[in-house]
C-alpha cells in the first residue's frame, strides 16, 4: 500500500515513516523539507498521486491557540481535498484534541501528566494479562479492553483534573489492573473456568 505521511521529518512523523516502511508499505514523505507544503498546497497534488492512505502528523510552528488552530484546520483541509482528488481511501489525523487544558509546552506538568497517564495503561495491561498467562501456554485474556476502561475511569475520578493527584490516580489505576488480573486468575485457577470464558 502506498501511504503518505504529512509531517514526515518531524518528531513523530519520522517514526511513523519508519513503521510504515517496516510494515512493507511504500511511504511517501511529505514535509517542507521534501518540497511539499501542506499550508500553501505546493507540491501536494503530485506527492499524493497514487496514494491509498494519508497519515497527518504535521505540526505548526506556533503554540499560540489561534495560529495553531489556523495551521491544523488549513493543513487538514488541504490534505483532505488533495487526498480525495488523488483517490486516497482513508485519512488518519494525529491530534492533540482533548489536551486543551494543558497550558505549557512538552515539559509542563500537564504534558507530563498526559504522558504518564497514557503509559500507565500499558502497565495495567501487562499486569492484568500476567496473571492469566502465568497459568499456562495458550491462555488468552479477553478482559484487556474492560480492564483498561475501568482503570481509566478510576484514575480520572481520583485525579479529577488535578496534577497534584497524578501519583494517587496512577496508583489507583494500577491497583485496579492488579485486582482485575487477580480476580481472573482466581476464576481460572480456583474454579477451573477456561480463560477464554473467565476473562470475557
Amino acid at each position: 500500500m502506498k501511504i503518505a505521511v504529512a509531517g514526515a521529518t518531524g518528531r513523530v512523523g519520522r517514526h511513523v515513516v519508519d513503521v510504515v516502511k517496516a510494515r512493507g508499505h511504500d511511504a511517501v514523505a511529505i514535509s517542507r523539507a521534501t518540497g511539499v507544503d501542506v499550508i500553501t498546497g505546493d507540491g501536494l497534488a503530485d506527492a499524493l498521486a497514487g496514494v491509498e492512505s494519508v497519515i497527518d502528523v504535521a505540526t505548526g510552528p506556533s503554540p499560540d491557540q489561534d495560529s495553531a488552530t489556523e495551521f491544523f484546520t488549513t493543513a487538514a483541509r488541504n490534505l483532505h481535498e488533495a487526498g480525495d482528488g488523488a483517490g486516497a481511501r482513508r485519512m488518519v489525523v494525529v491530534s492533540i484534541i482533548g489536551c486543551d487544558r494543558f497550558t505549557g509546552g512538552y515539559g509542563a506538568g500537564g504534558m507530563i501528566t498526559a504522558a504518564l497517564s497514557l503509559a500507565v495503561f500499558m502497565v495495567i495491561a501487562g499486569i492484568g494479562q500476567m496473571f492469566v498467562i502465568t497459568l499456562g501456554p495458550g491462555n488468552i485474556d479477553l478482559s484487556l479492553p474492560a480492564n483498561i476502561g475501568l482503570a481509566s475511569a478510576v484514575a480520572m475520578k481520583v485525579m479529577d483534573g488535578s496534577d497534584a493527584m497524578v501519583a494517587v490516580g496512577l496508583a489507583a489505576a494500577l491497583a485496579t489492573g492488579m485486582a482485575v488480573g487477580a480476580a481472573n486468575y482466581l476464576l481460572i485457577w480456583a474454579l477451573r473456568i477456561p480463560p477464554i470464558i473467565a476473562t470475557l
